[in-house]
């Protein structure tokens, strides 16, 4: 059995989506432990010329990456790391997967479908003091013995967008008088 920060892994996440399509809903689960002692580490995190071997350039794509995520630890793959993200997303699916109790969620009115299991924003970037970079498609991140990286899966990341990328089958609706114009304004 495969371990993960100490912790061994039960299952891995790796399906996105399958079987019949349902309505989903988005619910909130807060943790109510107080954050942890924060680590003080003094290491800088730097990107070097090294750090882009492996990598294709020149790119765009986003950074995918896996971890392990809860207790019992679940290795989720395609995880997005979205710096511009202002919130941390497990997808319900995910969530269900890793048999997760529902007493932790809130309901939500969203509904979402994603191309990614979870997405990485700026909390838990934060709480981490993880530093992503695109160009070298790699999250690094202070613990007790130094700096710590991430990398991500560049070829995951092009097969999961080009999938997503598809022309899906769509219902076209008319819409007569659509004018966004105020009358007002020219």
């Amino acid at each position: 059995m495969q371990s993960v920060n100490n912790h061994q892994i039960v299952g891995e996440i790796e399906t996105i989506a399958g079987g019949p399509s349902t309505p989903c809903q988005v619910l909130i689960a807060e943790n109510k432990e107080p954050p942890t002692k924060k680590l003080h580490v003094d290491h800088s995190i730097t990107f070097e010329e090294s750090d882009l071997e492996g990598i294709k350039n020149p790119h765009q794509d986003p950074l995918v990456i896996s971890a392990g995520i809860g207790d019992p630890c679940y290795n989720v793959k395609r995880i997005l790391v979205n710096n511009g993200s202002s919130v941390d997303v497990l997808f319900y699916s995910t969530f269900l997967n890793m048999g997760l109790s529902r007493e932790k969620l809130q309901p939500n009115n969203v509904k979402s479908k994603s191309a990614y299991n979870a997405i990485f924003g700026r909390p838990l970037q934060t709480i981490f003091r993880a530093i992503a970079s695109i160009p070298y498609l790699k999250l690094k991140f202070p613990t007790p013995s130094g700096i710590g990286t991430v990398c991500g899966d560049q070829q995951v990341a092009q097969s999961y967008y080009l999938r997503q990328a598809q022309p899906r089958s769509s219902i076209t609706l008319s819409i007569e008088d659509f004018d966004l114009r105020n009358e007002d304004t020219p």
